[in-house]
């Protein structure tokens, strides 16, 4: 799993950026779409500084057992017109 350390100096960046982000218009506008049909968004939004936050190594290690699985992975190669795939 990764270390505290680590997992920090990767979210740190990202809270710094939603902070500056959340001071503008147009974070606003594009996250409050729909805000009126589904007050779940507010919400989220509202959350989002303290949910960076909580993310621990042990939600790091969770999500990557559940999405990073062995027997769900692929592979893609792209190649021009002329060449064919070895």
């Amino acid at each position: 799993p990764v270390d505290a350390d680590e997992l920090q100096r990767a979210l740190g960046p990202l809270g710094q950026l939603v902070a500056r982000a959340s001071t503008g218009n147009n974070f606003w506008l594009e996250r409050l779409s729909g805000a009126s049909t589904d007050r779940r968004r507010l919400a989220a939004i509202r959350s989002l500084p303290d949910d960076l936050r909580r993310i621990g190594p042990a939600d790091i290690q969770s999500a990557a057992q559940r999405w990073l699985r062995p027997d769900r992975s692929w592979s893609m190669v792209v190649l021009p017109k002329s060449a064919t795939p070895s």
